[in-house]
């Protein structure tokens, strides 16, 4: 079924006028009778009952679908966005300095500067 017409088909117009044009028919020549009556009504109710369900377990698959179409791809965007984490995890290293590499840069030029200070008070002296 088309999902423009809402759900609707030729059948379930078929089924309609047959319906209708049976239910005229029984009612005009006065042969219906109570079971009758009762008969079609759960027939109609039964029908449209069905007709829902199918709608509704449609909808379901469908949205089931969707939902893992999204999940596919957001795996997919997951992995990519670990793979950039890793090369800039990787990267860092070669980037930026470490901290104990740091500290004993400080030391050494800490240590420059002591000897300078010492050398210029030699010379004061």
């Amino acid at each position: 079924m088309p999902p423009a017409m809402g759900g609707f088909s030729l059948h379930l117009i078929a089924f309609y006028l047959v319906s209708f044009r049976l239910l005229s028919v029984c009612i005009r020549g006065m042969n219906i009778d109570f079971q009758f009556f009762i008969n079609f009504v759960v027939g109609i109710i039964t029908f449209f009952g069905g007709w829902l369900l199918k709608m509704i377990y449609d909808k379901l698959n469908s949205l089931e679908e969707d939902h893992e179409e999204l999940w596919d791809h957001h795996e997919e965007d997951m992995k990519e966005e670990r793979k950039t984490l890793n090369a800039l995890a990787l990267s860092l290293p070669e980037k930026y300095v470490s901290k104990d590499d740091f500290n004993n840069l400080v030391k050494t030029v800490h240590h420059r500067f002591d000897r300078l200070e010492e050398k210029l008070d030699s010379f004061k002296k």
